[in-house]
Protein backbone atom coordinates (compact mmCIF):
# COMPACT_ATOMS: atom_id res chain seq x y z
CA UNK A 1 0.00 0.00 0.00
CA UNK A 2 1.27 3.51 -0.75
CA UNK A 3 2.36 6.12 1.65
CA UNK A 4 3.48 8.93 0.18
CA UNK A 5 4.35 10.39 -3.03
CA UNK A 6 7.20 13.31 -3.61
CA UNK A 7 9.06 14.64 -5.85
CA UNK A 8 12.64 13.81 -6.35
CA UNK A 9 15.62 14.94 -7.98
CA UNK A 10 15.27 12.76 -10.21
CA UNK A 11 11.76 12.46 -10.71
CA UNK A 12 9.39 10.58 -8.58
CA UNK A 13 9.39 8.74 -5.42
CA UNK A 14 6.74 6.47 -4.01
CA UNK A 15 6.83 5.38 -0.42
CA UNK A 16 4.77 2.34 0.97
CA UNK A 17 4.67 -0.81 2.44
CA UNK A 18 5.35 -4.48 0.76
CA UNK A 19 3.58 -7.61 2.10
CA UNK A 20 4.16 -10.90 1.77
CA UNK A 21 3.42 -13.90 3.38
CA UNK A 22 2.00 -12.80 6.59
CA UNK A 23 5.18 -9.89 6.82
CA UNK A 24 5.71 -6.14 5.68
CA UNK A 25 8.22 -4.11 4.84
CA UNK A 26 8.95 -0.35 4.03
CA UNK A 27 9.58 0.17 -0.05
CA UNK A 28 10.67 3.10 -1.83
CA UNK A 29 10.47 3.05 -5.34
CA UNK A 30 12.21 5.60 -7.70
CA UNK A 31 9.86 6.20 -10.82
CA UNK A 32 12.44 5.75 -14.08
CA UNK A 33 10.25 6.35 -16.76
CA UNK A 34 6.22 7.69 -17.11
CA UNK A 35 4.59 7.45 -20.44
CA UNK A 36 1.06 8.20 -22.09
CA UNK A 37 -0.30 4.72 -22.95
CA UNK A 38 -3.66 4.31 -24.52
CA UNK A 39 -5.99 6.42 -22.42
CA UNK A 40 -4.07 6.31 -19.36
CA UNK A 41 0.04 6.23 -18.74
CA UNK A 42 2.68 3.75 -18.34
CA UNK A 43 4.89 3.89 -15.60
CA UNK A 44 8.11 1.90 -14.25
CA UNK A 45 9.91 1.94 -11.27
CA UNK A 46 12.71 0.43 -9.17
CA UNK A 47 13.20 -0.23 -5.41
CA UNK A 48 14.62 -2.34 -3.00
CA UNK A 49 13.18 -4.07 -0.27
CA UNK A 50 14.36 -6.33 2.01
CA UNK A 51 13.07 -9.75 1.65
CA UNK A 52 13.35 -11.17 5.12
CA UNK A 53 11.18 -7.98 6.78
CA UNK A 54 8.40 -8.77 3.79
CA UNK A 55 8.03 -12.75 5.03
CA UNK A 56 10.21 -14.34 2.40
CA UNK A 57 12.56 -16.30 3.90
CA UNK A 58 13.32 -19.28 1.34
CA UNK A 59 16.20 -18.21 -0.38
CA UNK A 60 18.79 -17.77 2.62
CA UNK A 61 22.39 -18.13 1.62
CA UNK A 62 21.10 -17.84 -2.10
CA UNK A 63 19.34 -14.81 -2.60
CA UNK A 64 20.57 -11.47 -0.87
CA UNK A 65 18.13 -9.67 1.84
CA UNK A 66 18.17 -6.62 -0.08
CA UNK A 67 16.46 -7.22 -3.25
CA UNK A 68 16.06 -4.93 -6.51
CA UNK A 69 12.51 -4.77 -7.18
CA UNK A 70 11.34 -3.55 -10.92
CA UNK A 71 7.59 -2.48 -11.40
CA UNK A 72 6.11 -2.02 -14.47
CA UNK A 73 2.35 -0.84 -14.37
CA UNK A 74 -0.63 0.73 -16.66
CA UNK A 75 -2.71 3.02 -15.01
CA UNK A 76 -5.95 4.69 -16.53
CA UNK A 77 -8.92 6.31 -15.36
CA UNK A 78 -12.29 5.13 -13.49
Amino acid sequence: RSTGLERAAAGWRLTGVLGLRGGSAPMVLDVVDAAPAGDGYRFRATGLVDRVAAGVTAGRGTSARQVRVPVECCVVPG
